[in-house]
Order: structure tokens, then sequence, then C-alpha cells
């Protein structure tokens, strides 16, 4: 994404989970000049990030010029109806990156993020990895998306913590008997999906640490 925007093109992410035909169904919406993927299987089911080489794939039947004047293009998760694509324009980012900036807690310059969001969707993308790049707040991607690898993560530096999240993942964080004292783990902010109070509890107790829930559409921007 970030070598596209330096190469002056309007960017459309895919979710790697998505099957084939849904890659397929995706492509033929939008119609890329240029398919970027991985060159050969990989694996990693629970891995926070993989190192793989890429192709480069023009389509014949692709659009020679962006039809609109939008940065990037995203598919919605699909948690609120049927996936739609999102068109997110410079000025949109921007916006939404300095709304971060005023939420009270939020990392700042100095402090971590530890992000579980996927960075394909808009709460990893633009709450995670963007808003760090344009605050100077670390952006931390975990080895593995395991119990053992978040907690990891957050314990690999000793700067204020934020993780970035899901409630599946708060869930998964609450599963620990004796949790470790991590006391730069200031908070967690999670999207998505509903949290409920007994997993709040479990996790604010087990922690010593904030939780929080964020809501809004990706087509909201």
């Amino acid at each position: 994404m970030l070598a596209g925007w330096r190469a002056g093109a309007q960017v459309a992410l895919l979710d790697y989970r998505l099957t084939e035909h849904e890659v397929e169904q995706a492509i033929a919406r939008l119609r890329p000049r240029l398919v970027v993927e991985p060159d050969g299987e990989f694996s990693g089911k629970f891995r926070g990030y993989v190192d793989i080489r890429t192709r480069v794939t023009p389509l014949p039947d692709g659009l020679p010029v962006a039809a609109t004047d939008h940065a990037l293009l995203q598919l919605s998760s699909g948690s609120t109806g049927p996936s739609k694509v999102i068109g997110r324009r410079v000025g949109s980012l921007l916006t939404e990156i300095d709304r971060y900036s005023r939420l009270d807690g939020f990392p700042r310059r100095g402090e971590r993020t530890v992000v579980l969001a996927s960075v394909v969707h808009v709460l990893g993308l633009v709450g995670g990895l963007l808003y760090g790049l344009a605050g100077g707040s670390q952006v931390v991607l975990p080895t593995t998306q395991t119990l053992e690898g978040i907690l990891k993560a957050v314990a690999a530096g000793p700067e204020p913590t934020t993780l970035l999240g899901v409630p599946s993942q708060t869930a998964l964080l609450a599963t620990a008997r004796n949790p470790p004292r991590l006391p730069q783990l200031r908070r967690m902010v999670t999207g998505g999906e509903l949290l409920g109070d007994h997993l709040r509890e479990r996790f604010c107790t087990g922690y010593g640490a904030e939780l929080g829930a964020m809501y809004g559409m990706t087509e909201a921007g």
C-alpha cells in the first residue's frame, strides 16, 4: 500500500483470508491494472506477519487510470451486511488520523501500539499503522497471534503500551489463569463486535489495565 501510494497509484486492499472465488469477485468489481500477490503458497494461520516474495501481474482488462481520485479502496469486513467497496480520499484518511490523536489516552510519540487487528481493515490500518506512522508512536506486530505471542510482544518494550484488536482477542487474553505482570500495558481498545461486561471484568482484573470499545463502520470513515 505504501509503495503504491509513493508511486501515485490508487490502492485496493484484499484480505488474505478471502477465498479464491471472493478474490476473483473483488478483482472483477475493482478492475485493477496490477495485482500484487504472494509468489507461491505460504502458511501462517496464527502469524502476526509473514515474510514473503511477491509477484506483480498486469491485468489486460484492468482500468489503465483510476476512475476516481480515492487513494484507497477497501472492502468492508461484512460484519454489518454484505461486503461493500469504500473509497477513501487523502483528506478523509488525514481527518480520521486526527480524530484518533484527540482520543484521551490513545498512544502518543514514545509509546507503543501492539496491533492485533487486521491491517487490511480500518481499525488496524488507520488506528494502528497509519496513526502510528503519522504520530510517531511505535507500531508492533506480534510474531504470532497466540496468547504467548501477544504477551511476548507487550513485554518486549518498557514503553506505555496499548493493544488494538477485537473482542475475540480480548477473550483469548482473558483465558490466562495467572496473567504475567505487565506494568507497561495501559489499555486495550477493541472494535468490530460487542464487548461483554464479564469479559471486561476478567481482562481488567487480570491485567490491571483499561479496556475500551470503539464503534463505527468502515464506510463511516
